[in-house]
């Protein structure tokens, strides 16, 4: 089950139709209630807007630079940027106590029982391949780059007129 936004930027025939042929039962979100899912509205901020903003991207130059893009920052964000993640939770009186943990998820992953040394190890040698500073220098590379091209799309329309 799939749990879209209610908009056309999301809900679209193209979806529908990949949903049916995959047997992806999609609901949608309650009219009026635009935050029903509050943890990936957040997400959609500091993964995709904090990185490539509020631009429409629509062209296949766009397209190739953001498939390129997209990867880099889950790396980045998976590997090497912790996040804070509540373990607990008690209310004193009127007054609530939370205690975090702050890690990255790629740490995580490593201290969980759940998963095989296996893929423990093959995420060490994913981690040991990787450079915080290559991958930003790259991301900020192809943001540039879709910067550029997107500029290129509303020069030529307005050339056009």
């Amino acid at each position: 089950t799939t749990h879209p936004d209610g908009g056309t930027e999301v809900l679209n025939r193209l979806l529908l139709e990949f949903a049916q042929k995959y047997g992806i039962r999609v609901t949608r979100s309650r009219p009026y209630h635009k935050n029903d899912n509050p943890v990936a509205e957040s997400r959609n901020f500091t993964l995709i807007r904090a990185y490539v903003g509020y631009c429409r991207y629509d062209t296949d130059a766009e397209y190739e630079i953001l498939k390129e893009l997209m990867p880099l920052i889950c790396k980045l964000h998976n590997y090497f940027i912790p996040k804070m993640m509540l373990k607990r939770k008690v209310r004193v009186g009127g007054k609530i106590y939370k205690t975090y943990d702050i890690d990255t998820p790629y740490n995580r992953a490593l201290k969980s029982p759940d998963i095989a040394e296996e893929k423990k190890e093959e995420l060490r040698e994913r981690k040991a391949s990787l450079s915080y500073f290559e991958l930003l220098l790259r991301i900020i590379t192809l943001q540039k780059k879709l910067e550029t091209v997107h500029k290129k799309k509303y020069n030529r329309r307005r050339r056009e007129k």
